[in-house]
């Protein structure tokens, strides 16, 4: 079975940081992030590094494995639901 696929770049562009800006915020490097955007399934990520990283970017831990632009999707959806 694969791995499921994170969206830390597209994540991180929704943002609006560079790689660098997010290591700072996450307390590694640049590099790291490189390394880990590079590994579509999250190689070397481990669960504090993902916990770290959703709470910079301000989601949660299942929307790291789906783009931005369709948990917005879901969140209209829900909230059209309501209604």
């Amino acid at each position: 079975m694969t791995p499921p696929r994170i969206f830390l770049h597209e994540w991180r562009k929704a943002r609006g940081l560079t790689q660098e800006q997010l290591g700072e915020l996450v307390g590694t490097t640049g590099a790291t992030i490189s390394r880990w955007e590079k590994s579509e399934h999250g190689h070397g990520l481990d669960l504090n590094d993902l916990l770290r990283l959703v709470r910079v970017l301000k989601i949660t831990p299942n929307e790291m494995f789906l783009p931005p632009d369709l948990t917005d999707f879901w969140a209209l959806r829900d909230i059209a639901e309501k209604r």
